[in-house]
């Protein structure tokens, strides 16, 4: 899906930043809370997001739907949007999803 909304639409970087800004940003998040908490940012842990959903009740197929759903209506941005509103689009995206990340991972600490 990614080379195919890559291949129709101008940007190619920004278009794949913007289809990967889920996954993006929670590798971001996770390489930052390992490497602040002294760990080898290499090492599996399960600190990633979906681990996160799970420990919150969310079952495997929510969790997919939500990568999936979120994916395609970012790729679906990726091609309606000019070159400047994709780079603006992935920048909030971003910043939204490290937001919903921390909130998440707030909530499934308090969880367990």
């Amino acid at each position: 899906m990614l080379a195919v909304v890559s291949i129709l639409s101008g940007a190619k970087i920004a278009t794949a930043l913007l289809v990967l800004a889920i996954p993006a940003a929670d590798f971001v998040y996770t390489f930052v809370r390992r490497i602040s908490k002294g760990q080898s940012p290499v090492l599996g842990d399960r600190g990633h997001l979906h681990h996160r959903l799970l420990n919150l009740g969310w079952s495997h197929q929510q969790i997919s739907l939500f990568y999936i759903l979120g994916s395609a209506m970012l790729g679906a941005t990726a091609l309606l949007a000019s070159t400047e509103v994709k780079i603006l689009v992935a920048i909030l995206a971003g910043a939204a999803f490290l937001g919903f990340i921390l909130w998440v991972s707030k909530a499934s600490l308090r969880a367990n």
